[in-house]
C-alpha cells in the first residue's frame, strides 16, 4: 500500500494540489488499520520483563518450604540485572515444577502462600493438587515459616491467643493435633505442679537436720531399768508439735507352737504421760521405763547378745515455715543395744547460757549394773523384802 505525500501548503506558498478523490482513497485503508490495532490491543501479550516483573511483585512476602533450602526473599524496588532476572525466573520455574504447577505464573499469592506452608501437611491436605483453586482454604491462616508456626504452637499452648494465627475449620488434621497440643499441656502442667507439690510437702532436707544417736542404751534411772536414747534438732527453726514413737519387731513362737515372723510390738515412750511430746529446743534424751508391759521384761544382758530384734523409731513434726509434715525414722538392732552404757553430757552452762557440744552427742560410758532383767529384778526384790 502506497501513501502519497498530500500535506496543503500554507496559502503563501504554491504547490501541488491532491485531488479531493485520492485523498479519500489513500486515508480510507489507513483508517481501516487503525481500526484493527485497537481491536487487537484488546488483549496484548505481556513481554519478559513485565512478566518477569509481576513475578517480582510475587514476592513481596518470605514464603519458605521446610523441605527444602529454598527461600526466597523481599528485595524492594532494586532494579534486577537480566541476569538476575534470567536466575530469578529459573528458579522460580524449578520450585513450581517440583511442587506440580503446570502454570507458575498465573499462581496468585494466596495460593503460594498456601502451598508453601509446611510439607507434611500439604501432601496430607492434599494442598498441592487445589493449588489453583481460588476457594482452597490452607490447614492453618498466616503460618507461612517454621518460626510462625513454632509461635502458633507456643501461643495454642499457653493459651495466649494474639489472634493472627489460627487452625482453619477445613482442616480435620488440624483440629486433631490441636487437642493433642492442648490434652499433651495440660498433662505436662499437672506434672509440673504434681512435683512441685510433692516436693514441698515432704521436704527431704529437713528431716536430714534431724538426727538420732548412734547407739541406744539400757541403764537404771531413778532405780528402775530403762532404755534411752537420743534425739536433735540441728536447725534454729523448730519443730511444731514433734510426736516420738518406737516399734519392736521381733519373730517369736506361741505357747501353741505358732510361729510369728516380724511381729510388732508398741514401745511405749510416755503416751499416758505425755512425754512422747517434744519440744526440741535442746538434744533429747528419749526414755523407755522397762515394766511388766514393756516387751524387754524378760530380756537381760546375756539374752539381749543372743535375740535377733530390731527398734524402729519414728519422728514426726510440723515444718514451723512451712506447716508441712515432716517425718524422719532410724533403727537400732541388739548389737547396737549398750547393756550398762550411759550417755555422757553434751550440755554445759557457760556465762549464764547453755552450750551444746554437738561432738559429744553420741559418747556414751560404761555403769556397774547387775546383768538380771527386769523380771529378775523384780522377783529378787520380793524375796527380800519377804525375808
Amino acid at each position: 500500500m502506497m501513501i502519497t505525500n498530500c500535506s496543503s501548503p500554507p496559502p503563501s506558498q504554491e504547490g501541488p494540489q491532491c485531488p479531493p478523490e485520492s485523498s479519500s482513497q489513500v486515508f480510507a485503508p489507513a483508517e481501516h488499520e487503525v481500526h484493527q490495532q485497537d481491536v487487537i490491543q484488546e488483549t496484548p501479550l505481556e513481554s519478559v520483563e513485565d512478566t518477569l516483573k509481576s513475578l517480582h511483585m510475587h514476592r513481596n512476602k518470605h514464603f519458605k518450604r521446610l523441605s527444602s533450602q529454598w527461600q526466597s526473599t523481599f528485595r524492594g524496588n532494586i532494579a534486577l540485572s537480566p541476569t538476575e532476572k534470567r536466575h530469578s525466573a529459573k528458579s522460580f520455574r524449578r520450585r513450581c515444577k517440583l511442587l506440580g504447577d503446570e502454570q507458575p505464573l498465573c499462581v496468585t499469592t494466596n495460593n503460594q502462600r498456601q502451598r508453601y506452608v509446611t510439607k507434611d501437611d500439604a501432601w496430607l491436605r492434599d494442598d498441592i493438587a487445589h493449588a489453583h483453586d481460588s476457594q482452597w482454604q490452607a490447614c492453618f491462616e498466616n503460618v507461612d515459616s517454621y518460626l510462625a508456626a513454632l509461635l502458633l504452637s507456643l501461643e495454642t499452648q499457653r493459651t495466649i491467643g494474639y489472634g493472627t494465627r489460627r487452625v482453619t475449620a477445613n482442616c480435620p488434621e488440624g483440629v486433631v493435633l490441636l487437642m493433642v497440643q492442648s490434652i499433651t499441656g495440660s498433662i505436662i502442667d499437672a506434672v509440673m505442679v504434681g512435683c512441685m507439690f510433692v516436693k514441698i510437702s515432704r521436704p527431704q532436707q529437713r528431716a536430714q537436720t534431724l538426727i538420732f544417736s548412734k547407739h541406744c542404751v539400757i541403764c537404771e534411772r531413778d532405780e528402775k531399768l530403762c532404755l534411752l536414747f537420743r534425739i536433735g534438732d540441728l536447725r534454729e527453726s523448730h519443730m511444731v508439735d514433734a510426736k516420738i514413737r518406737a516399734k519392736l519387731i521381733k519373730s517369736r513362737q506361741t505357747k501353741e507352737g505358732e510361729f510369728i515372723p516380724l511381729e510388732q510390738t508398741e514401745i511405749n515412750l510416755g503416751y499416758d504421760t505425755g512425754g512422747d511430746r517434744l519440744l526440741l529446743v535442746e538434744p533429747q534424751t528419749i526414755a523407755h521405763i522397762i515394766n511388766d508391759s514393756s516387751p524387754f521384761w524378760e530380756v537381760g544382758a546375756k539374752r539381749l547378745k543372743r535375740e535377733t530384734l530390731e527398734i524402729i523409731v519414728i519422728l514426726e513434726g510440723i515444718v514451723e515455715a512451712s506447716g508441712m509434715t515432716c517425718q524422719a525414722r532410724t533403727s537400732y538392732t541388739q548389737d547396737e543395744i549398750l547393756w550398762g552404757h550411759r550417755f555422757a553430757s553434751c550440755i554445759s552452762l557457760e556465762k549464764g547460757a547453755f552450750l551444746v557440744d554437738c561432738s559429744a552427742f553420741d559418747k556414751t560410758f560404761e555403769v556397774e549394773m547387775s546383768p538380771l532383767s527386769a523380771r529378775n529384778r523384780s522377783h529378787a526384790k520380793d524375796e527380800e523384802s519377804i525375808f
